[in-house]
């Protein structure tokens, strides 16, 4: 049963001709009788009496009008709903940061204001391996239509490509309980100098590019190409420290690990990035700029999702 042909049927028997009808929804008087009588075939009877000059309403007809009544403001928005669900666009968004902190929160509010429009996320489910440009090369890529990952201003920063600042992440040591700084309430970077300090491809590059060229610079440092679970499996039960960004660890849970945050570090912006010519399709835009206002309203802290994990 069609929901134009009950809508057709409503405004019909509601005092309405069949000339206004058809000239409102465009169709001619020809094709509106014929959907009239399609919906008298699948009732199994009929709706409207044309035995007289003037169309009247059957006994049968008189009665689902009435129940029409009831019901035909629900339809009107039901019908609503299903053409825009019809005409459904999607919106593709890479996730970089593995357990990004809120972002499943923003998009999930997003979904709820926004049914008709479906939102496919990826996200980058293990640390390591991922090259000197593994983060933000997606976009480039074009294999989303925009990315959340850690991004610097430099040299590689593409003029084609925009960049919105979301929060800022913090460093952290992650160590066993036998670690001696485990006893500490605050570490600096100082206290790491004494212990092998595990980075992995990714977060070797920041510190290569980031913290060296400010005096962050550790007398042994050991990197690897270990994902993420690899490498804490590598220091749980000696005194290794790993070095990660808190929003990579914010849903990482293993007992007998600890998480503490390097006081003395720079914070690291966490950024939503486009494709300038991808953000001129509005419903885009409206998608880019949702994102960065939820999270600005919802600023995380990510040192607090850390702990109320652990």
């Amino acid at each position: 049963m069609q929901l134009e042909s009950l809508e057709y049927f409503f405004e019909i028997a509601g005092g309405r001709t069949f000339l206004t009808v058809a000239e409102d929804h465009h169709i001619s008087q020809s094709a509106l009788s014929k959907s009239i009588k399609k919906l008298e075939e699948e009732l199994g009877f009929p709706l409207l009496d044309r035995s007289g000059r003037a169309v009247r309403l059957t006994p049968a007809g008189a009665q689902i009008y009435r129940d029409l009544e009831e019901v035909h403001d629900g339809l009107q928005t039901m019908h609503t709903h299903i053409s825009q669900f019809q005409a459904r666009k999607n919106v593709s968004i890479y996730l970089a940061i593995p357990g990004l902190v809120n972002i499943q929160t923003t998009l999930n509010r997003y979904h709820k204001e926004h049914p008709e429009v479906l939102v496919t996320s990826a996200e980058h489910n293990y640390l390591g391996r991922v090259g000197r440009f593994g983060v933000n090369n997606m976009i480039p890529r074009e294999m989303c239509d925009m990315e959340i990952g850690h991004r610097s201003v430099d040299k590689r920063q593409k003029p084609e490509i925009v960049y919105e600042q979301l929060y800022n992440d913090c460093i952290v040591a992650v160590m066993s309980s036998v670690n001696p700084l485990a006893k500490r309430g605050s570490i600096y970077f100082q206290d790491l100098d004494r212990y092998t300090v595990h980075m992995n491809g990714w977060f070797r590059q920041r510190y290569e590019d980031l913290l060296v060229p400010k005096g962050y610079e550790l007398s042994h440092p050991a990197f690897t190409n270990y994902t993420r679970e690899e490498l804490l499996w590598n220091i749980e039960d000696n005194t290794d420290l790993g070095l990660f960004y808190a929003s990579d660890m914010s849903l990482f849970h293993k007992k007998g690990i600890l998480i503490k945050a390097i006081e003395d570090l720079p914070m690291q912006p966490v950024v939503l990035s486009a494709q300038e010519e991808r953000l001129k399709d509005p419903l885009k835009r409206e998608f880019f700029d949702y994102i960065v206002d939820d999270v600005n309203r919802h600023r995380p802290n990510v040192m607090e999702n850390v702990i109320n994990l652990k």
